[in-house]
């Protein structure tokens, strides 16, 4: 089931956490955020939790919409943040193109982690 309430939570502090890290992004659409239960958010992403940990967010390029699971933390919000960052960097087919290469995936998410940990504490509180 779809979590609007949390979503009504995220936005306003995902739209304050753009304007103070992204400045450089100003006049781009910002990302949709969709909030799924554990039950849809496994459908969609396909994917199953394992010992290693369970996904948490996902950036969905091509309709520019993040999607979280149940009630997400600043570290899984400012991750995918990243990613949208990035695809409006490089531009969303641009952006695409790189995620088929190994090694700009890995990068990617390197980079997504590094600034997560740096940012995620402006979406506290």
């Amino acid at each position: 089931m779809r979590l609007h309430d949390v979503e009504q939570e995220i936005t306003p502090t995902l739209e304050e956490y753009i304007h103070e890290v992204y400045a450089r992004h100003e006049g781009k659409p910002p990302p949709t955020v969709i909030v799924l239960d554990d039950a849809q958010f496994k459908k969609a992403f396909k994917t199953r939790d394992t010992k290693m940990g369970k996904k948490l967010g996902g950036y969905t390029i091509p309709t520019n919409t993040l999607y979280f699971r149940n009630r997400p933390g600043p570290l899984a919000v400012a991750h995918e943040l990243e990613h949208w960052s990035q695809a409006q960097t490089v531009g969303p087919e641009t952006y695409i193109e790189h995620l088929q290469s190994e090694k700009a995936f890995r990068e990617y998410e390197a980079a997504a982690e590094a600034v997560a940990a740096r940012e995620a504490h402006r979406l506290s509180g």
